[in-house]
């Protein structure tokens, strides 16, 4: 039994300082430094690739936390202002739950004691119609903690594309240091250590390609901000938007109002009602021009979703300048959808809050509005005359159907060094049997089967190097009118025909 051990130990002792020296090799050292390279760079495109989408999904985590808040807000009282709800039930919910409503959305009615079925099932229906009236108060921005809510919003989206801009520029350096790598990793696949052991100096046979400096990622810095504009246009003080009123799903008790905050401000009906506040020019402004756009949008009856993003479209051009203007365009918007004026209102507004210098302009507004949608219709056609008519305005033509683009002159196509690709020096003469065998070797070594091993983005890349050696290939061997890969001989089909039997029996 010794000796077959004392045998086999000194083999392995052999193997295994052959495999040291093997690994202290420049070549071996090379190669490993390559294969982590390509690791780090994988690890940091998937990093980057996770970033998308956080920001989204923070906002919808801080869109419920504030509205979660406003809920809080809201006492539970309001409950008995539906109907089947009174003083009693509502006592028994909040002796369960809590004072607010936040307390009362986990509560089931019908584990109450006293509390049967119908007046459960009324309890729900309560809690659903202060639900949505909450969220549309909180949709629009009428109160506190929706103000608060769209604040940080807005600085998690300024925030996420300036670094969507910086994240771009790094995948894009990223990827393009993924490609080198990979090339350089065609190169470092061959060297192993069964060839260390056939006595390949594979560090002599590389030393220019590991002498090299080792590739980094170099990210390009962003591109200089626009010189500001040389004047500013004159910004008008803005109210805070009013939030709109929102009807709830269940008809309220007549003797019950609707929103206890505004039953407090109305409690002394001996005291005058305080007169309503002017609105800033700004804001008055914005809501005749909102008003006029919706009511050219419906002027066929019907207000189409083109029609209605142009007039959001218009209202960011002329009032995005001004931060306070542009946080108040989507709840006037959205208040005006509901109410939509008019001819004669939209039309009174306009001539109360516009300068009768910008009609010109808010008559190619409404032809923008009555086009979006396709060709402006009968009725929007009369509308059309009737505002000009009314704003004294002479209606511009229709502007003519915009020319088809052109479609780009193909750009030269790249000059490609079919020797490169192929690894063939420029001074070596070409022969088919070259070209063969240097496209045999480079398409092994590019078998996406064995890329796939470092993800499918790196099979991908083998594959169109394996397309673009196919293709020197054919390029250089053209001039020789032969085949790049020979075709196989079919077999003899007559024992007559058989080589192999000529050898033998002559």
């Amino acid at each position: 039994m010794i000796y077959v051990v004392v045998p086999l130990l000194v083999a392995a002792a052999a193997l295994a300082a052959a495999y040291a020296l093997y690994r202290a090799t420049p070549a071996a050292r090379w190669r490993r430094k390559v294969v982590a390279h390509l690791h780090t760079l994988r690890a940091r495109h998937a990093a980057l690739a996770a970033e998308i989408g956080l920001a989204d999904g923070e906002i919808k985590r801080l869109e419920d936390d504030y509205f979660r808040r406003h809920l809080r807000t809201i006492p539970t009282d309001r409950l008995g202002d539906y109907p089947n709800i009174g003083p009693a039930t509502v006592e028994k919910v909040k002796a369960r739950s809590g004072p607010v409503i936040a307390d009362v959305l986990d509560v089931k009615f019908h584990e109450i004691p006293d509390i049967g079925p119908t007046r459960g099932t009324a309890l729900v229906q309560a809690l659903m119609a202060v639900k949505a009236d909450a969220r549309a108060r909180f949709d629009a921005g009428g109160c506190p903690e929706a103000q608060e809510f769209r604040r940080r919003a807005a600085a998690l989206r300024t925030a996420e594309a300036a670094r969507a801009d910086e994240r771009g520029r790094e995948l894009a350096a990223v990827e393009q240091a993924v490609g080198t790598a990979f090339d350089l990793f065609a190169v470092a696949r061959p060297i192993s250590f069964v060839a260390f052991l056939k006595r390949e100096n594979q560090s002599a046979t590389l030393a220019n390609v590991i002498a090299r400096p080792f590739p980094v990622v170099v990210v390009p810095s962003a591109p200089p901000p626009p010189p500001p504009p040389t004047s500013t246009p004159p910004v008008a003080p803005v109210a805070p938007a009013v939030p709109p009123t929102v009807t709830p799903t269940l008809a309220a008790k007549p003797a019950a109002p609707a929103d206890l905050f505004q039953a407090a401000l109305t409690a002394a009906p001996s005291a005058p009602a305080a007169p309503k506040p002017a609105e800033p020019d700004g804001l008055a402004r914005l809501r005749a021009v909102a008003g006029f756009g919706m009511m050219v949008a419906k002027a066929d009856g019907r207000v189409a979703a083109a029609e209605r993003k142009a007039v959001r479209a218009h209202l960011d051009a002329l009032f995005g300048h001004d931060p306070a203007l542009a946080r108040s365009i989507d709840p006037v918007l959205e208040q005006t959808d509901k109410a939509i004026p008019t001819e004669g209102d939209a039309l009174h507004a306009v001539r109360g809050a516009v300068p009768a210098a910008e009609w010109p302009a808010l008559l190619a507004f409404a032809g923008r509005v009555a086009a979006a949608s396709g060709a402006p219709s009968a009725k929007e056609r009369d509308a059309l005359a009737r505002i000009a008519a009314a704003l004294g305005v002479v209606a511009a033509p229709p502007p003519p159907a915009p020319k088809p683009p052109e479609p780009p002159s193909p750009a030269p196509a790249p000059v490609v060094d079919h020797r490169a690709v192929l690894d063939i020096a420029p001074d070596v003469p070409l022969d088919p049997e070259l070209i063969r065998r240097r496209f045999t070797n480079l398409t092994d070594k590019l078998d996406p089967a064995k890329a796939a091993a470092f993800g499918p983005e790196f099979a991908r890349m083998a594959e169109q190097k394996r397309a673009a050696v196919r293709a020197a290939a054919e390029t250089l061997i053209a001039p020789f009118g032969e085949p790049l890969e020979k075709p196989t001989p079919p077999p003899p089909t007559d024992l007559r025909e058989n080589a192999l039997l000529d050898d033998v029996f002559g």
